[in-house]
């Protein structure tokens, strides 16, 4: 697909992972962290890393003024998610690829974030990040400490300095018994995080949630690496199981729900986001059981609505339409769903 975004390709296991990512932060010696910065210590730096990544080509967005449909852009690739990149942005910027499936974002907590984000499940991304690191290591004097490990801002960011960020859809776990409570254990007991993408005061959670590594000190990349793949793994052949039983025992109930709901979303001219989540709970439960010749959408489709939905609600959002706009949601379900 020319010229598509990294949240429109196909990838594997997408009836249960929206996508994968990985944050690697890293810091510059003989600098202050961003928040005690002045603006010409920030430029410093951006012209440093810049000039350190020229061989990668990516495009150098300021986020000072950013706004239309560059903002929409960014915050739909998923790339700004501290609301402190728009309101505080002096200073900062964002390298990135045609496909937004690369970022360095620079100046904001640490001095430089690289990103790497996939559709569905993989551990590339870790590659992705890796590569740009070593390109930087090689360039710049990167702030380490032989006890500590990489310096950062915090101590989420000390040590390895490395992240990954998995986001899934869990509707047969979420509406199964206790199914939520197991698979939290689970994930605790491997000391990694899991919480809800979505926290409300409904009942409707759009049942998305993030899995993310948790250790910084005293582990390694490919112990993360590992555990993440296990958890995963795991995860998606759980999720499915959950999803049969429900088809084998409420199959009329998920039947009736998915298409009712597709409806909804189909030709709706309005819908409040939250709904729409709950909505396509259903539509997941039992996609891949519907008349096709009834209703034409795929798991990239499904995806694809379900994370701008996130991201228009997620908490601090900075995409400039606002968060309650019904008729703007219902339009952007419409043009994914291409419903003339």
């Amino acid at each position: 697909m020319a010229n598509a975004k990294w949240y429109e390709e196909d990838g594997r296991n997408l009836d249960v992972v929206l996508s994968s990512k990985a944050v690697i932060v890293r810091n510059l010696k003989g600098y202050k962290f961003p928040g005690m910065m002045d603006v010409n210590e920030k430029d410093e730096v951006i012209g440093k890393v810049k000039a350190a990544l020229a061989d990668l080509n990516l495009e150098l967005i300021s986020m000072e003024g950013i706004a239309g449909n560059t903002l929409d852009d960014l915050t739909d690739s998923q790339l700004i998610s501290d609301f402190n990149l728009v309101e505080d942005s002096e200073g900062k910027a964002v390298m990135t690829d045609a496909s937004r499936d690369l970022a360095v974002i620079l100046n904001n907590n640490d001095h430089i974030k690289i990103k790497a984000q996939a559709s569905g499940y993989t551990n590339s991304v870790y590659k992705m990040c890796e590569n740009v690191a070593v390109e930087l290591e090689k360039k710049l004097d990167i702030a380490f400490s032989s006890r500590y490990g990489y310096l950062g801002s915090s101590v989420y960011n000390t040590g390895l300095g490395f992240k990954l960020v998995f986001t899934i859809a869990i509707p047969g776990i979420a509406r199964t018994g206790d199914g939520l409570d197991v698979l939290t254990r689970k994930v605790k007991a491997h000391d990694w995080n899991i919480y809800p993408f979505i926290k409300s005061d409904k009942s409707i959670k759009g049942d998305v949630y993030i899995i993310s590594s948790n250790a910084a000190l005293g582990t390694d990349e490919a112990s993360v690496l590992m555990t993440g793949d296990k958890l995963i793994q795991d995860i998606i052949k759980i999720e499915l199981l959950c999803r049969e039983n429900l088809r084998k025992n409420r199959n009329d109930l998920l039947e009736n729900s998915f298409y009712r709901s597709y409806g909804i979303l189909y030709y709706s001219k309005s819908v409040d986001p939250l709904e729409a989540l709950d909505l396509l709970g259903w539509i997941r439960l039992y996609h891949g059981y519907e008349d096709r010749t009834e209703v034409d959408i795929n798991w990239t489709q499904i995806n694809t609505i379900t994370s701008q939905l996130l991201w228009q609600i997620y908490p601090g959002s900075v995409s400039g339409n606002g968060q309650s706009d019904v008729k703007y949601t219902a339009a952007r379900i419409a043009a994914v769903l291409k419903r003339k």
